[in-house]
């Protein structure tokens, strides 16, 4: 349910929802209306299809890819196991993390520094006035 107010259409192509005053398709990216462009002319129906564009080849980056394009759903599980090693190996040579504890001591001792001093102004101004 739109609660914006806005008032929706569907996409003439994919069928998402669109706000008035929308010019294309967020999800198909399809001119919406008011296009100063001609429609293109149906293909008869006789004519082949598009062919679809070459897929490009993966550039080899070490001996873990294979020589052939790799598609979604086609990724070997010792192959993505072998970049994540790859990948933690590179960022293993990182030096650690400081100790965090000395911070916190010193962040603790300043603020109570902090207080013991307006303690003491306070207290001082208090008798003073």
């Amino acid at each position: 349910m739109d609660t914006t107010g806005a008032v929706t259409r569907p996409c003439p192509q994919c069928g998402a929802r669109l706000r008035t005053g929308d010019s294309w398709c967020s999800l198909c990216y399809a001119t919406i209306g008011g296009s100063k462009q001609p429609a293109p002319a149906p293909a008869p129906a006789d004519a082949p299809a598009p062919a679809e564009p070459p897929h490009l080849p993966l550039q080899r980056r070490g001996p873990l890819l294979p020589g052939r394009p790799l598609v979604g759903g086609q990724v070997p599980p010792d192959l993505v196991d072998g970049l994540a090693a790859q990948l933690a190996a590179e960022f293993s040579p990182l030096p650690p993390a400081p100790d965090r504890r000395r911070y916190v001591l010193i962040a603790s001792v300043g603020a109570a520094g902090v207080l013991v001093v307006l303690l003491v102004s306070m207290a001082v101004l208090g008798t003073l006035l």
